[in-house]
């Protein structure tokens, strides 16, 4: 099993998504030492120290969570056409698992790579005060995204196109920006979660996924891969 998720992670890494990946963290690097501030004089840093760290985790933390719900989405609804599926000898629970696992295992990678850079440039300023919360924030929006790819892998086996993953981002967008739905609104935050708070919030979003994973593997049974 553990081959085959090698395989799913070369199959992505192709030059095109590497080519995608260096240009996110260039830019997610440009913007840390743009929002670190740590070129401006030390004393202003001291004076201001919980102004300048709330603005930069502001800024670092949504740039953060918009390229993870964007790059989540992309890369599960490139399941439907994982082409060489076909060549290989494998039920496709097995398939479809260790591709899961292995979309999974590239959000992590990407979110580590991200919080090094926060960190970097947080810490050679002279405002840095150490948060344990931001490694919690960041942990759980990567699982977010983990979900938001389910439901956009889903919705292409549904709408039979790659491209449903540019509705899923935007819907996440307006329902993240605190759109109300009345009655509905917690309903939809249960199918469509963006903002689930409270106790056992990792525990909550385990059990949205699951519920994803399964109704996905349901869907993906049915399609024919290309």
């Amino acid at each position: 099993m553990l081959r085959l998720i090698w395989l799913h992670l070369r199959y992505f890494l192709t030059k095109n998504n590497l080519i995608v990946l260096s240009l996110v963290i260039l830019l997610y690097t440009i913007l840390g030492i743009y929002a670190s501030k740590f070129y401006i004089d030390c004393n202003k840093q001291i004076l201001y120290n919980q102004l300048y760290q709330e603005e930069y985790t502001y800024i670092m933390f949504t740039i953060y969570k918009l390229i993870v719900i964007l790059f989540s989405s992309y890369i599960f609804s490139l399941i439907k056409s994982s082409s060489y599926f076909v060549l290989l000898n494998i039920t496709k629970i097995k398939f479809y698992f260790t591709k899961v696992v292995s979309n999974f295992i590239i959000i992590l990678f990407l979110t580590f790579l991200m919080l090094i850079i926060y960190f970097v440039f947080s810490l050679i300023t002279f405002w840095y005060m150490f948060d344990i919360n931001i490694i919690t924030k960041f942990l759980t929006i990567s699982l977010q995204g983990m979900i938001i790819g389910l439901i956009s892998s889903n919705l292409c086996y549904l709408v039979k196109t790659n491209f449903a993953f540019i509705i899923v981002f935007f819907l996440y967008i307006i329902f993240d920006n605190g759109i109300e739905f009345n009655i509905f609104s917690q309903i939809i935050n249960v199918i469509f979660p963006t903002n689930i708070e409270g106790e056992y919030v990792i525990l909550k979003y385990f059990l949205i996924m699951n519920l994803y994973f399964l109704s996905g593997f349901c869907l993906f049974k049915r399609q024919e891969i290309y």
